[in-house]
Formats: structure tokens, sequence, C-alpha cells
């Protein structure tokens, strides 16, 4: 066990403390078995804003407080005290988990199934195509949910009471999600952008004295030839085409051709592919 300690984002010079579990000393087959919990593709994540938006559903955004610690742990497993609850004449002694907190390797498909269950107990339709999508009918009033581990969406035209044995918090409307910026318009439709990871790259890799550019990438590169110009160390270049790769995939796929191109050389890097990158 250890402990995790970070600063609380709402309260300034304020920090929390949680235990961790130290799941790499876990031991497959005797500590856990399954370990996979899905997760929610960006496919579902627009077909439901899109949902939301035809049917006129508001979308909130909503957290589980403490998640993991509901669901019990069905394996048995033992643990050293967590530094500062041991005393003396007890160094020896070890504690029993009831429950799967953070730094299991079960704990996420843990929580996965005890959500899934609780939804399903009040009516909701696990979806086939997605697991990590929730539906429900109330006389007519449709509520639609996505699951990814405790960050919740909820569309519907009424507040959800279904989970009221979980501590719901940021009970709000919607306007940033799995490191996605949506914002609805005037209109009711739902746009969604990545500038706040995007400014995050541009500052990461000191691009902000970058030019702007029409295009992804210069039609005569592919046109280019030669080895002579490999740069001496590709970890920089690597890091930058990694951060790059999720970019088309959520919100601009036209750059996709280029990013795919310039991944194509991440073992041997040329100084042309940094330059035509600006990584």
């Amino acid at each position: 066990m250890k402990w995790g300690i970070f600063e609380a984002s709402s309260i300034p010079f304020r920090y929390k403390a949680r235990l961790f579990a130290q799941g790499c000393s876990q031991k497959f087959g005797s500590d856990y078995d399954k370990t996979f919990s899905p997760v929610v593709t960006y496919t579902t994540i627009r077909t439901f804003l899109a949902a939301a938006a035809y049917k006129n559903l508001n979308v909130k955004h909503v957290d589980i407080k403490t998640a993991f610690l509901h669901e019990n742990l069905e394996d048995e497993i033992y643990m050293s005290h967590p530094d500062g609850y041991i005393e003396a004449a007890q160094e020896q002694q070890v504690c029993i988990l009831n429950k799967a907190i953070h730094g299991l390797k079960q704990a996420a498909i843990a929580w996965h199934l005890k959500i899934g269950e609780s939804l399903i107990k009040y009516g909701f339709e696990q979806s086939k195509a997605d697991p990590c999508l929730f539906k429900f009918a109330n006389n007519g009033k449709p509520m639609y949910m996505i699951v990814y581990v405790d960050d919740l969406l909820i569309a519907g035209k009424e507040d959800i009471k279904e989970l009221e044995e979980y501590e719901l918090k940021n009970l709000a409307e919607v306007n940033y999600y799995l490191g996605i910026n949506i914002e609805r318009t005037k209109e009711g439709h739902f746009a969604w952008n990545q500038k706040n990871k995007i400014e995050e790259i541009v500052e990461k890799f000191n691009l902000k004295e970058a030019k702007p550019t029409k295009i992804p990438m210069d039609p005569n590169y592919l046109k280019q030839e030669g080895e002579d110009d490999i740069l001496p160390n590709n970890t920089q270049y690597r890091k930058a085409v990694g951060s790059l790769l999720y970019i088309p995939t959520v919100s601009r796929p036209y750059i996709a051709v280029a990013v795919n191109i310039l991944s194509r050389r991440n073992v041997k890097p040329r100084e042309r592919e940094r330059e035509t990158g600006m990584l």
C-alpha cells in the first residue's frame, strides 16, 4: 500500500490523500483474473451527442465520488499496513482488503460490472454495440448514459434519480469531457474541439513561433529522398508524433494522412520530417 497526495483542483493550497494498492506486486491466477474494462469509443460519444441534440435533451457531466470503494472485492487479498497506521507490537499484522481500491489490477473491471448491474436493476438497457452506453425510457421520456470509469454523461429531460446509492458531484451541463471541449450552440447542436489539448502540444514542443499554413503537408514531401540528414536523437520526435496521433482521431481528421506519414519515420526521422511537422 502507498499514499498518493495531490492538490485539490477546486481549492488552492489544499491537498488530498488517497490510499493505493500496489498492483505491481499482484500475481495472475492467485490475486486476480480478469482485468479488462471497456472504455467508450468516440463514435459512441458523437452518436450520443447527436441523439441528445435531435431530441433536445439536456446533457450533464457527472462524477461519482470514490467510485471504486462501492464494489466489494471477491478475491482474497492481503496488504501491509499503510504508513501512519501501524502501532507498536503490530508490525507482523496485515490487513485484508474488502473493497476494490485504486491500484488493484481488477479495480476497473469490478467497478464497471458494479455500475452496470446497478443501471440494469433500475431499468436501463446496456448497448450491445458499446458496453459503456446505457439507455432508458420512462413514460416516453428517453434517457441515455455514457459510463467512462467514474465519469458519466447523462442525457435526458429530467434529473437522474436512479443513482441515489452513489454520491454524485459536478452535476452540471457538459462543457469538457475526456479532454474534449464541448459547446452547445443556440440552435441546440453540439460542437466540440481540442483547443486545450492542441495548445498544450504547442507549448510542450515550443511551436508558438511556427508559421501557419493552409494545408497539413507539402504536396512534394513524398518526392524527397535520401537518408543523409537522420536526426541523432529520435526521442523528442517520437514524443511529438505520439501526441499528434490523438488529435485526428477525435477532432482534426484532415491531418490524419500527414501524421501517419510522419509516424513512419519514428525509428529514423530525418531533419525534413522534423521541419515538416515543426517538431
